[in-house]
């Protein structure tokens, strides 16, 4: 589980591989998602170098992204997690369920309840 929050992008790697991806997308408000069509964004990169640079931004966005989660999970205490999301996005606690953001930190709610008052 993984939020994102306005003009982000979201994404998988196995979808970018043409394979079905693993993720289901819960749309939290009124949203505007847009689809591309990934096969004519493989051709681009090849031929526009502006599109190549964009998507090797995106995918090495992602990649430190899944690197810095893999870590905070392997190697924080559920507290110092929660202190992390509480910093650099305080404005999750405000449009995202209890319920979600404990599973997305990898503890029950009431563990999440705990934490908070402290």
């Amino acid at each position: 589980m993984w939020f994102a929050f306005e003009k982000e992008v979201i994404g998988t790697i196995t979808t970018y591989e043409g394979l079905p991806s693993k993720e289901t997308i819960e749309l939290l408000e009124d949203s505007e998602l847009i689809k591309f069509n990934i096969e004519k964004i493989k051709e681009l990169t090849l031929t526009d170098l502006s599109i190549s640079h964009l998507m090797n931004g995106i995918i090495i966005e992602h990649t430190l992204y899944l690197e810095e989660r893999l870590y905070q999970l392997q190697f924080m205490t559920s507290k110092k997690r929660y202190k992390v999301l509480y910093e650099s996005t305080p404005e999750i606690f405000q449009e995202v369920s209890l319920t979600d953001i404990a599973s997305y930190l990898g503890v029950t709610r009431e563990t999440l309840s705990r934490i908070r008052s402290k």
